[in-house]
C-alpha cells in the first residue's frame, strides 16, 4: 500500500489501538458490565477489545492487581474463561461473593485509572503486556 504523504501513513497508523489503549478500554467494558450486572466471556471481551480470547488473561492481570492494591472489588471476577467454565476471581476465592460486591461498588463515582497506573501495580502485568505486544507487533508484519 502505498501512502501519498506522511500525513496519510500517519493518520492510518494512529487508527490502531495500543496495547495499553486496548486495557483501559477493557476497564471501561467491566465497569459497564458490572452496571448493567453481566458477566462477559472471555471471547467476548476479545472481540470487543480485538485481541485474541487467549490473550485476555494478560490484560485481565493489571487490572486485578489495581483493585487488589487499591482494595476495589475484583472487576476480573465478571470475566468468565469459556475454555474451563471458571470465572477469575481475586484472593478469596468466592467468585460469587465477589461479584456481587463488584455489582453493586459504585464505579462511576471513581476516577478511571490511566494505562499507567493499571500497569505500575504489577510487575507481571508489565511483564504479559510486553510479551503480548510483541507477539502482536509479529502477527502484524
Amino acid at each position: 500500500m502505498l501512502f501519498k504523504s506522511k500525513c496519510e501513513l500517519t493518520h492510518k497508523m494512529n487508527l490502531f489501538m495500543t496495547t495499553n489503549e486496548r486495557l483501559t478500554q477493557l476497564w471501561s467494558l467491566l465497569v459497564d458490565s458490572a452496571h448493567a450486572q453481566k458477566v462477559l466471556t472471555y471471547d467476548i471481551l476479545g472481540q470487543l477489545i480485538g485481541v485474541p480470547e487467549q490473550a485476555i488473561g494478560c490484560f485481565l492481570r493489571p487490572i486485578k492487581d489495581y483493585c487488589k492494591f487499591h482494595n476495589l472489588p475484583p472487576l476480573t471476577a465478571l470475566a468468565l474463561n469459556e475454555m474451563d467454565g471458571s470465572l477469575e476471581s481475586g484472593e478469596s476465592g468466592d467468585t460469587f461473593g465477589e461479584r456481587a460486591r463488584v455489582y453493586f461498588f459504585d464505579w462511576f463515582s471513581r476516577k478511571s485509572p490511566t494505562p499507567e497506573d493499571l500497569i505500575k501495580v504489577t510487575t507481571r502485568g508489565t511483564n504479559e503486556m510486553f510479551y503480548y505486544s510483541r507477539w502482536q507487533s509479529f502477527l502484524t508484519r
